[in-house]
């Protein structure tokens, strides 16, 4: 059987240990997988348990790349997913770390979309149709999507962000080309993922 012959720390990097088998590099574990695996030098070691210890060091591995995309920002589930599939995870470790990091509440994608829709509306406010665009590109499942939206984001705040950007854009509009506002708040509002029933009404009320 095979024999765990030498574990020697990294020069570079002290938290990080290689790992020999019969004299033959292995591979490199962190400190804590050395923990968790309770391996040894000296100990006799079958293919499964040095596959688990392998297995192991890859789902380490993972969780810390996911641990360091959450703290820059909340994620989706798929956004994880994809990602950690750049980084050429096996589809077990992936399924292994959505659910810790599920288990954990670090994903949870109706959150994930109350977070979103509410960040658009304070801080860079925007139609329904762009925010469902943004959603979707998130790899949210088009429900839930118009679930959030039905429950987070109203026809009437819809309306009044959209009145308050038209007011805004409108004082920034020259008053001898009056007969363009109408074009040019259009356009503004469409670009910026409001609906025809919105940009109309918000017309009306502007120029009343």
């Amino acid at each position: 059987m095979p024999q765990i012959t030498k574990i020697e720390e990294q020069k570079k990097r002290q938290t990080r240990f290689n790992v020999f088998v019969d004299d033959e590099f292995c591979c490199g574990v962190s400190e804590q997988t050395l923990i968790d695996t309770g391996i040894y030098q000296g100990q006799k070691i079958s293919a499964d348990e040095l596959q688990k210890l392998i297995n192991k060091e890859q789902e380490s591995k993972a969780l810390n790349k996911a641990f360091l995309w959450l703290r820059i920002r909340p994620r989706s589930q798929a956004e994880i997913i994809q990602k950690l599939k750049i980084k050429e995870f096996d589809n077990q470790v992936i399924e292994k770390i959505l659910k810790r990091l599920i288990d954990l509440n670090l994903i949870d994608d109706k959150e994930f979309c109350r977070k979103w829709i509410e960040d658009r509306k304070l801080n860079s406010p925007r139609g329904r149709f762009l925010i469902q665009q943004e959603l979707y590109r998130k790899g949210i499942d088009h429900k839930l999507i118009e679930q959030s939206l039905k429950k987070y984001y109203s026809s009437d705040e819809e309306l009044n962000l959209a009145t308050v950007l038209a007011q805004k854009k409108i004082a920034r509009l020259k008053p001898q080309d009056k007969s363009k506002h109408y074009q040019k708040l259009t356009s503004y509002l469409a670009q910026r993922g409001f609906g025809w029933e919105i940009i109309q009404s918000v017309w009306d009320k502007i120029k009343s």
